[in-house]
């Protein structure tokens, strides 16, 4: 009888590798670009900050402590750009039905496409550098571990 792994997909360490990207670049952009853009308050300030400050920090601080990092590799991080292209691909048809888009930097209607893209491309470069950064983070345990 076939024995069904523990934990699985979400629980691999690649996967768990691209989910602190995707974290780290929601941290980053939001704080970075999004975060002058309104004022929440209240409730809506406390959860702002744990959802886009203080998780991205714990959940990389996880990663850094708790996640099996010398398997990572180099192909690896082109898969973790599905993703965030399906979400793109998502919001970018979403918008052009409703009017809406969740971010200004992705706003067609207010920019045009070929602005958005330019937006898109640098978003683009972050994933992959960061991406690229935890593979070699993963390959510097993989050299002191001797594997």
């Amino acid at each position: 009888m076939l024995r069904k792994k523990e934990g699985g997909f979400f629980t691999e360490p690649a996967t768990l590798t691209a989910t602190a990207v995707y974290i780290s670049v929601v941290a980053l952009v939001y704080n970075l670009i999004l975060r002058f853009t309104w004022e929440p308050k209240g409730l809506q300030l406390i959860v702002d900050e744990l959802l886009h400050l203080i998780v991205p920090i714990l959940f990389v601080f996880y990663w850094f402590l708790f996640v099996p990092k010398e398997l990572l590799k180099w192909r690896d991080t082109f898969a973790w750009l599905i993703y965030p292209f399906i979400y793109l691909m998502f919001i970018l048809f979403r918008g052009s039905v409703s009017g809406f888009y969740p971010y200004p930097f992705v706003d067609v209607a207010k920019y045009g496409y070929a602005t958005v893209f330019v937006n898109c491309f640098y978003v683009l470069v972050v994933f992959l550098v960061l991406s690229f950064l935890s593979v070699w983070i993963g390959g510097k345990f993989r050299k002191r571990t001797g594997n």
